[in-house]
């Protein structure tokens, strides 16, 4: 990855990110991250107004499949 692509990523905060379910169903989410220069990291909270014994849908997919695609706004 060169310096450019590198400042592009550290200087944005938002972006779609895309998973897929075991049918191969597309689920796409607004996420927040932070990039230290080699990873991108996004937090994962619980959602205190759905059911707490459910797993995050973009987690359990990652689980499942961990190809994922994101997309930086710019």
């Amino acid at each position: 990855m060169n310096g450019n692509v590198k400042e592009f990523i550290k200087n944005h905060r938002v972006a779609r990110m895309s998973t897929v379910d075991l049918n191969g169903k597309p689920h796409i989410v607004p996420i927040v991250y932070v990039f230290d220069g080699k990873v991108i990291y996004t937090p994962v909270d619980s959602k205190p107004k759905k059911n707490v014994q459910k797993e995050i849908r973009r987690v359990k997919n990652i689980k499942n499949n961990n190809s994922v695609s994101l997309v930086i706004d710019d």
